[in-house]
């Protein structure tokens, strides 16, 4: 039995921060129903696939739901909503917050009505904050947490990271705080409202290190963590290989591996910076085997 088997969550987010959050609750075993508008979530045409509305990017964060379509702006659907939020642990929603009310889902009433819910809202900024209900995507809060300019300070050009790192930060941090209110819950009897804001979050989550000596007031030092962004920071896997590698050792290895994935083999050569090897004439299997006992006596002489 999965960890979260028993807990009843209602998806009302869409793209990727709260669906990635409420996968991970499913894969957790949850039982996690996403909810969706007549249009469905637009991820569904986004990248490949095999069938119309089953795109690679919404594959990605929906896996391990159930899925119904309601329509929130018609009053049947917010009763079959409140009907499915009697027996729910966890509502989590995207929506901004000067919406929720057009939908009937305001939280000081939602929570009067269901007082056992943790009602989560996944937004792009902190609603007290100056910037609260405004939309925000992934770059957007890429720029604004400071991402693209630590980019800009260690490569020469502001840019983003090439992953959707703010969604999928701010999802896991979303998880994180529903199970804390969970949990709650359990000594108080009570659910609430918790708001995962992604502008919030990805600031702490790049301060841990580069906030640095403005941790301190006067500070002692300049914003930014020195050795991550110096220039030398380099991956050192190839030296690695080759000192871990040297050629005498890694001759029939290599050739094995060229015989068995040929691309494989290729990108190693490439990293190494090393010319393609020979391969080998296949030997009988006769041969091979003969090979078996003298490998073994090599090996106990280099033992001893």
């Amino acid at each position: 039995m999965l960890p979260l088997h028993g807990l009843k969550v209602i998806d009302l987010s869409s793209v990727i921060f709260g669906p990635y959050c409420a996968q991970w609750l499913a894969d957790l075993g949850a039982d996690v129903i996403k909810l969706e508008a007549p249009e469905g979530d637009s991820t569904r045409q986004t990248g490949p696939g095999l069938e119309p509305g089953m795109a690679a990017l919404f594959l990605g964060s929906n896996r391990s739901k159930r899925g119904l379509v309601l329509d929130l702006k018609t009053a049947a659907g917010q009763t079959a909503l409140d009907r499915l939020l009697a027996t729910a642990d966890v509502l989590l929603h995207s929506i901004r917050p000067q919406k929720l009310g057009q939908l009937g889902l305001e939280p000081e009433a939602l929570l009067a009505r269901h007082p056992h819910l943790v009602f989560a809202g996944l937004h792009g900024f902190g609603e007290a904050g100056p910037y609260g209900g405004l939309p925000a995507y992934d770059d957007v809060i890429q720029g604004m947490s400071g991402i693209a300019d630590l980019m800009a300070q260690s490569t020469g050009a502001p840019r983003y990271m090439p992953t959707i790192i703010a969604d999928k930060v701010s999802g896991l941090t979303a998880g994180l705080a529903i199970l804390a209110a969970i949990i709650r819950r359990q000594t108080t009897g009570k659910g609430g409202f918790v708001e995962i804001p992604m502008f919030e979050t990805m600031v702490a989550f790049n301060f841990v290190e580069h906030f640095y000596g403005h941790h301190f007031d006067p500070p002692l030092g300049p914003l930014g963590y020195p050795r991550v962004m110096a220039p030398w920071r380099r991956p050192l896997w190839r030296r690695w290989l080759r000192q871990r590698n040297p050629p005498h050792r890694t001759a029939q290895p290599l050739q094995q591996l060229q015989q068995r994935q040929p691309a494989a083999a290729r990108t190693v050569m490439q990293a190494a910076r090393r010319p393609p090897l020979p391969l080998p004439p296949s030997l009988p299997l006769s041969q091979r085997s003969a090979q078996q006992p003298r490998r073994r006596a090599s090996q106990r002489r280099r033992r001893q």
